[in-house]
């Protein structure tokens, strides 16, 4: 017959065995489920207001539910924060301050609060969606408010 002692020793290294195993994998890959954790290269293309270029910018998405954005040399680097809605569907916000060096047309310490809608494909490695930026000045007062549509390409390594 086993003591009690070590069937509470085996419990708690189960227990321990158990949280390290399921550290090693993101939560929803144990449920068979595809993660927009990981890097992304987006493509842009701003709806409204009229003429401006399509544009690259890179996105990361962390465990933790946060955003990390980068618009490349000119627009800076946005934080935020993602949370997953649905099956495969996405909400996510994140903020990038001007910097006088970003030549963009706005007053320095502005704030560009970005929005969006996602959805992950079914293979796990294409995110689309919709989105709306507002530029504020450092009173609050809106500039300008844009909305537009991404394609999100997963960052891998090839085999």
């Amino acid at each position: 017959m086993m003591s009690a002692k070590r069937t509470i020793a085996i419990l708690i290294v189960t227990g321990v065995l158990l949280v390290l195993f399921g550290s090693l994998h993101p939560d929803n890959a144990l449920a068979g489920e595809k993660s927009i954790v990981g890097s992304w290269v987006v493509q842009v293309t701003i709806l409204s207001p009229p003429d401006i270029p399509p544009s690259t910018a890179l996105v990361t998405y962390t465990k933790d539910h946060t955003v990390i954005n980068t618009d490349g040399p000119t627009g800076g680097t946005g934080h935020g924060a993602w949370k997953k809605v649905e099956d495969r569907t996405f909400a996510l916000k994140f903020l990038t301050l001007v910097s006088p060096s970003f030549n963009l047309p706005f007053p320095p310490l502005s704030t560009i609060t970005t929005s969006a809608d996602l959805i992950l494909n079914e293979e796990g490695d294409e995110i689309t969606g919709s989105f709306q930026a507002v530029v504020t000045d450092p009173t609050g007062a809106i500039l300008v408010a844009a909305d537009g549509t991404m394609i999100q390409t997963r960052i891998t390594v090839d085999p």
